[in-house]
C-alpha cells in the first residue's frame, strides 16, 4: 500500500499490536485511514491509542475481540479534548 501514489481513502483493519506500530510508523497510512479496526489483540492487555490524536481523517476507530485487554491508554484529559474537538467523537457505547 506505501507504492500507492494516489492513495486518498483507506479503511483498514489491524490484528497485532505489531501491525498498529508499523500502521503508525507511516505517516501516508496515517493521514489517509477514515475508519480503523482495532482486532484479535489477543497478546495486549494494554493498549495505547493516545497516537490517534492527530490524524485528522479519522473518522471512526472499533476495537473487537481483544479478549485480553484490560487497559486502554488515551492520554490526559486535555488530549481526550482535543480528540474529541478534532474527530467529533463522542462518548458512548452502541
Amino acid at each position: 500500500m506505501l507504492g500507492l501514489k494516489h492513495l486518498n481513502v483507506l479503511s483498514n483493519t489491524l490484528k497485532s499490536s505489531q501491525a498498529f506500530e508499523k500502521f503508525l510508523s507511516s505517516y501516508k497510512l496515517q493521514s489517509a485511514t477514515q475508519s480503523l479496526c482495532l482486532q484479535y489483540f489477543d497478546n495486549s492487555k494494554s493498549l495505547n491509542v493516545s497516537s490517534l490524536a492527530g490524524m485528522k481523517s479519522l473518522d471512526a476507530l472499533s476495537i473487537w475481540k481483544c479478549k485480553h485487554l484490560e487497559e486502554l491508554k488515551i492520554g490526559s484529559a486535555g488530549d481526550v479534548e482535543k480528540i474529541q474537538e478534532t474527530h467529533a467523537f463522542h462518548n458512548g457505547f452502541y
